[in-house]
């Protein structure tokens, strides 16, 4: 349950105590008290904070699934330091996929990601276009 694995991952990252977690969070205790006691839904903005601060994979946080903290060689860094850009031999079919979907399906995902990848993504993103430019 979400609200097990929260107080696990806080007590993880060396917070034995909820009014402590919730001071380096900058929020009130009772807010940290009703999302370990499962009296709320733990809104995604706050799941997000955890993740950015303390590098909490929210995967793992909502299923169980995965690491519990979310490592560099996980997807989101794995594709922020991919060579994409540098592949002489880029592929692209437009019938192979539906764009509206993919882009839809993009962006729920990037509402998850770090700063830091979303920032090396734009980057690297700007680089696709340039070349695709080229190509196209």
């Amino acid at each position: 349950m979400v609200e097990k694995r929260l107080k696990e991952a806080r007590k993880k990252i060396g917070f034995n105590s909820r009014d402590d977690f919730a001071n380096a969070l900058d929020m009130p205790f009772s807010t940290i008290r009703t999302y370990e006691q499962g009296k709320v839904s733990i809104p995604h903005t706050f799941l997000i904070k955890i993740n950015e601060q303390y590098n909490i994979s929210i995967d793992w946080l909502l299923t169980g699934r995965g690491e519990m903290f979310f490592n560099q060689n996980n997807s989101f860094s794995n594709i922020s330091n991919s060579n994409v850009v540098n592949n002489s031999t880029i592929n692209i079919n437009s019938k192979d996929y539906n764009d509206e979907d993919d882009i839809k399906d993009i962006i729920e995902l990037l509402k998850y990601a770090p700063k830091q990848f979303l920032h090396k993504l734009r980057e690297k993103l700007k680089q696709i276009k340039n070349v695709t430019e080229d190509i196209f």
